[in-house]
C-alpha cells in the first residue's frame, strides 16, 4: 500500500521540498497552504496521515487538528513545527489527538521514521 499523506505548512518553500521529497520515498503526498484548503480536501479525498504545522498564518494547527479530529479520530496527525523549547501547544496537541510531533529544524531521515511510527499506530487503531 502506497500511503497517502495530507502536508498542511503554509510555507510554500518547505511544502513543496517536503512533498518532493516524500514523493521520492514512494509516497503519494497532497499538498494545502491553510486549514480551510486542507478541510476541502478532507472532505473528497481519503488520507493515511497528514502532516500538520502548528502555525498557519493566522491559523491555528491545533484547531485545524480539532477538525481532523471530528472528522476521522483515528487519523493519524504528526504536528510539524518550529516552536523550540516551548512544549504547551506540542503538549495540547498530543491530548487533543496528534499522533507525534516533529521540529522543523529536524532530519529528513528523522521525519521518514516518524511517518513510519505514525502509518503503523494509525493501521493498528483502524
Amino acid at each position: 500500500m502506497i500511503p497517502h499523506i495530507l502536508f498542511v505548512d503554509d510555507d510554500e518553500a518547505i511544502r513543496k521540498t517536503l512533498s518532493e521529497y516524500l514523493k521520492s520515498k514512494g509516497m503519494d503526498v497532497s499538498t494545502a497552504e491553510s486549514g480551510e484548503e486542507a478541510m476541502r480536501l478532507m472532505q473528497g479525498t481519503s488520507f493515511n496521515l497528514v502532516i500538520l504545522d502548528l502555525n498557519l498564518g493566522k491559523e491555528s494547527g491545533l484547531d485545524i487538528l480539532d477538525h481532523f479530529k471530528m472528522l476521522n479520530p483515528s487519523l493519524p496527525v504528526i504536528i510539524f513545527t518550529s516552536q523550540g523549547d516551548d512544549l504547551d501547544p506540542l503538549t495540547e496537541a498530543l491530548a487533543k489527538g496528534a499522533t507525534g510531533y516533529l521540529n522543523k529544524s529536524e532530519s529528513v531521515d528523522i521525519l521518514i521514521n516518524e511517518i513510519q511510527r505514525a502509518l503503523q499506530v494509525g493501521s493498528s487503531v483502524r
